[in-house]
């Protein structure tokens, strides 16, 4: 919510959504949206893997028997790029995702160590996509790796600027 506006607080996202009254006391609709966006924030990151576990669960026969049956084709859209033993590869990708976009952006932000663990993280994937090679057609993981490897860059670069920015730091306090 924005504070800074004269009158009742309002949500910045949206001018129209009153945050607080006049006494400082927040709104039945702001409430509302604070308990639905929780409930968004919180079942996102734990349904979507947690679907993609029980769907591939289940046709996970029919895809290694390369046998479709109805889900095996409905899932079609998240396995067929996949080598049959790979199949699950979208779910490794959705976890990846997660955790530098979710998890990431909430563990100790704007510290060190928190590049420091998306550089590790990146790393573990990149490894297992290196060791896996998960897709049908070459060329695709080809550009995975190369898309992969761009992300080590991106955090290793981050990492030696932090490091430089602290080290200026330090030399212009002393």
């Amino acid at each position: 919510h924005n504070d800074e506006l004269p009158g009742p607080a309002v949500m910045s996202a949206d001018y129209a959504v009153v945050c607080r009254d006049e006494h400082g006391n927040t709104t039945d609709e702001y409430e509302r949206i604070l308990r639905i966006a929780s409930a968004a924030i919180v079942l996102y990151p734990v349904g979507v893997p947690l679907s993609y576990i029980f769907l591939f669960w289940k046709a996970r026969r029919a895809i290694w028997a390369e046998e479709p049956t109805p889900l095996s084709k409905s899932l079609d859209f998240l396995v067929g790029d996949y080598d049959t033993i790979y199949f699950f590869w979208e779910l490794v990708e959705v976890l990846k995702k997660l955790l530098l976009v979710g998890a990431m952006s909430v563990v100790l932000p704007g510290e060190i160590n928190q590049l420091v663990i998306a550089f590790v993280i990146v790393i573990c994937f990149q490894t297992a996509l290196l060791i896996a090679r998960p897709f049908k057609r070459m060329a695709d993981d080809v550009i995975a790796i190369a898309a992969g490897f761009a992300l080590v860059m991106f955090f290793f670069f981050s990492l030696l600027l932090k490091v430089q920015t602290l080290v200026e730091a330090v030399e212009d306090s002393l």
